[in-house]
C-alpha cells in the first residue's frame, strides 16, 4: 500500500510540475511571441506581411483551457513551431468550445476581408468579402476547411463584389441587410435578428447612416465580445454619410458605445492612421490619442494591420464617440463659427470637417 502510495504522490508531483511548466511556458509565448499570432498572411502582397505588436495583445483575454494547454504544449519546441504557422488576429475558445481564428484579407488599397476560423470543425465564414480572390485563395490553402456562410453589413461593391462568386464556388449561405439589395441574398436580416455562425451566436444591430439599411454583427461572449461594424464604426473615426443623416450616424454609434468595453472591433478598412491624425487636430491635448497616434504611426511603417480595436480604446480617442466632451465641442463650434446646441450637431460638424480633412 505504501509503494501504491508513493507511487501515486510522485505522479501528483510530476502531473503538478508540469501543468506549472506549461502555464509558465503558456503566459512566456504570448509575451514573447505575441507578433507570431497577429501576423496575417496577404496573398495579395507577397512578401510584405501585415503583423500586429505584442501591445495590441493588451487588451485581449485568451483563454486555454487545462486540456487544450496539456495537449499543445506535451512538446514546448512543436508548440512553439505550431504557433509560428499561425497566422491569424486572435484564438479564442468561446463558452461552446468552439476554437476561431480571424483572419484579416487584405483586399483593394485598404479593406478587410474577415475570415472566420473554426478549428473545430473547419468550417470558415467571412464577413463582407468585396473581392472573391482573397478568399478562394485562402481556401486553396487550406483545402481541409469549408466556407459555410457570408456576412453582409451593407452594400457597397467593395463588400459585396465577390458575394456571387463565392457563392457558386461553395455554396455558402449569404445573409444581409434585408432593406438593401446584396446579391445571392439566402437570409434578409432586421434588427435585433439573431442568427449562429460557426457556433457563435451574432445579434444584428441596424446602424444607418452610411447606409440606410447597414447592420452590425455582434457577438457577445463574457471575456471578449466579437463587433464587425463594417463602414458603421472604425478605428478612431466613422464612416462617410453617403444615405443617411448625421442624426442617424449619431444614433448609430450611441448605440454601439452602449456595448462592452472590452468589445473587439473589426472594421472594414485601414483608416486609423488618417482617422487619428483628424482626432488629434479635435484634441490636440488628448494624451491618449498622441500615444495612439505614435504608436499606429509605427506599427503601420512596419507595414503592420492596427485592428481590432476595442470600445474603451475608441471611447477615449474616437471624436465621433466624443461629441459630449467639452474639448471636442468647442473646436466644432470654432469650425462651424456658431454655437453647436446638441450633440448630433457637434458630430455633424465633426463630419463635414472631416470630409474634407
Amino acid at each position: 500500500m505504501a509503494l501504491h502510495l508513493g507511487s501515486h504522490r510522485r505522479a501528483l508531483r510530476r502531473w503538478a510540475v508540469m501543468h506549472q511548466i506549461a502555464t509558465e511556458i503558456t503566459a512566456q509565448f504570448f509575451v514573447e511571441n505575441a507578433p507570431l499570432l497577429f501576423e496575417q498572411k496577404l496573398p495579395e502582397r507577397p512578401g510584405k506581411p501585415f503583423t500586429g505588436s505584442a501591445d495590441q495583445c493588451k487588451p485581449l483575454r485568451i483563454s486555454l483551457s487545462e486540456r487544450f494547454i496539456g495537449h499543445e504544449f506535451s512538446s514546448r519546441g512543436a508548440r512553439i513551431q505550431r504557433q509560428q504557422t499561425l497566422r491569424c488576429t486572435i484564438v479564442r475558445r468561446y463558452a461552446n468550445c468552439a476554437m476561431i481564428q480571424i483572419h484579416a484579407l487584405a483586399a483593394f488599397n485598404d479593406n478587410y476581408i474577415w475570415l472566420l476560423q473554426d478549428l473545430s470543425s473547419q468550417q470558415c465564414a467571412v464577413v463582407d468579402p468585396g473581392d472573391a480572390k482573397p478568399v478562394l485563395g485562402w481556401l486553396a490553402q487550406n483545402p481541409d476547411y469549408r466556407l459555410t456562410d457570408i456576412l453582409i453589413t451593407h452594400h457597397h461593391n467593395d463588400h459585396v463584389g465577390g458575394v456571387a462568386e463565392l457563392k457558386q464556388s461553395t455554396g455558402a449561405r449569404v445573409l444581409g441587410p434585408a432593406a438593401e439589395t446584396i446579391p445571392a441574398r439566402d437570409i434578409a436580416l432586421v434588427d435585433n435578428d439573431r442568427l449562429t455562425v460557426l457556433g457563435l451566436e451574432f445579434v444584428v444591430h441596424a446602424v444607418p447612416g452610411h447606409t440606410l439599411g447597414h447592420i452590425a454583427f455582434y457577438h457577445e461572449d463574457a471575456t471578449t465580445p466579437l463587433l464587425f461594424s463594417g463602414d458603421t464604426l472604425f478605428a478612431a473615426g466613422c464612416g462617410r454619410l453617403f444615405e443617411g443623416t448625421p442624426q442617424q450616424m449619431h444614433d448609430s454609434l450611441g448605440r454601439l458605445a452602449e456595448l462592452p468595453d472590452s468589445t473587439l472591433i473589426y472594421c472594414a478598412h485601414e483608416y486609423t492612421l488618417s482617422n487619428l491624425r483628424f482626432a488629434q487636430a479635435v484634441e490636440p491635448d488628448n494624451v491618449d490619442i498622441a500615444e495612439r497616434l505614435a504608436e499606429v504611426t509605427r506599427w503601420r511603417s512596419e507595414n503592420r494591420i492596427s485592428l481590432p480595436s476595442n470600445l474603451a480604446l475608441e471611447k477615449r480617442t474616437n471624436p465621433f464617440l466624443r461629441t459630449g466632451e467639452t474639448s471636442v465641442k468647442e473646436k466644432a463650434d470654432e469650425r462651424s463659427g456658431g454655437q453647436n446646441t446638441s450633440q448630433s450637431a457637434v458630430f455633424a460638424s465633426l463630419r463635414a470637417w472631416k470630409d474634407k480633412f
